[in-house]
Order: C-alpha cells, then structure tokens, then sequence
C-alpha cells in the first residue's frame, strides 16, 4: 500500500511539474473493449438484417407463416401449409 500511495503522489508531482504521461492501462483495457463491442453490435445487426430479409423472402413466398419463429433452415411450403 505503501508503494501505491508513493507512486500516486510521485505521479500528481510529476504533473504538476508539466508531466505529461500516456494512457493507464486501464484506459487501453477499456478503449479495447469498445472496439470489441462495436465489432459484435455490427455483427449483430447485420445478423438481424439476414433474418429480418429472410423472413421476408419466406413469408413472400408462402414458406412460413407471420406467426412462425425463423431459426435455421427454411421449412419447405408443404410442411408449412400442413401446419395449418
């Protein structure tokens, strides 16, 4: 504890001194965490789009019904109808 406070204090001299240090780690741990997330919200929303013109293309076509959850492979339009 000792030496924390020692390099606290040492630190808050040194910028008042006109010290100017570069990004704690801390602070690079969590600029790199936001890059990840921006990376999975992209991918997320581009997933959401492919499911979103999926079901579009399949509710066009008479493959499910609007009420039908889409996960995975289409259902071909006889199954779909039997459902009914």
């Amino acid at each position: 504890m000792r030496q924390d406070i020692e390099r606290v204090v040492a630190a808050e001299e040194a910028e008042h001194s006109g010290a100017i240090f570069g990004k704690s780690y801390m602070d690079i741990g969590f600029e790199l965490e936001q890059q990840v997330l921006e990376k999975w919200k992209e991918r997320a929303t581009k997933e959401q789009i492919a499911k979103e013109a999926f079901r579009n293309a399949a509710s066009g076509l008479g493959m499910i019904d609007d009420d039908d959850d889409v996960e995975g492979e289409p259902e071909p339009a006889e199954n779909a109808s039997a459902k009914t």
